[in-house]
């Protein structure tokens, strides 16, 4: 299966804010249909701030919410998430029922998180 995976690399959020949802959708280019992610496993990572003394690291397993049909999943804020400025790295983890697993960003790239003060 070939994908097309659509995401955003720069997200930029308020201090203390849970809004907008981080998110991404995932396209089969054999069949040019959104990839069924009933039953998929689907978490989300962010670590940070870059050069910070105390790094935090956020996993929320779970906490993705997903629209099954429409290749969509996305990561709510939960409150406390982003109470420290600073930049992020992030990447969703997926693992569909076929067992196929897909990183959203792709390869080596992440997505930059910037919790504005």
């Amino acid at each position: 299966m070939r994908l097309r995976i659509e995401v955003e690399k720069s997200l930029k959020i308020k201090k203390g804010k849970t809004s907008p949802p981080v998110q991404f959708r995932l396209f089969n280019m054999d069949t040019f249909l959104p990839v069924d992610l009933t039953g998929a496993e689907i978490r989300f990572f962010m670590e940070g701030p870059e050069g910070g003394a105390d790094i935090k690291k956020l996993e929320g397993k779970g906490d993705v919410v997903v629209s099954p049909l429409t290749g969509i999943g996305k990561y709510e804020w939960k409150p406390g998430d982003t109470d420290t400025p600073g930049n992020y790295t992030a990447a969703f983890e997926i693992t569909i029922r076929d067992g196929m697993k897909i990183r959203v960003p792709e390869g080596a790239d992440y997505m930059r998180i910037e919790i504005e003060d």
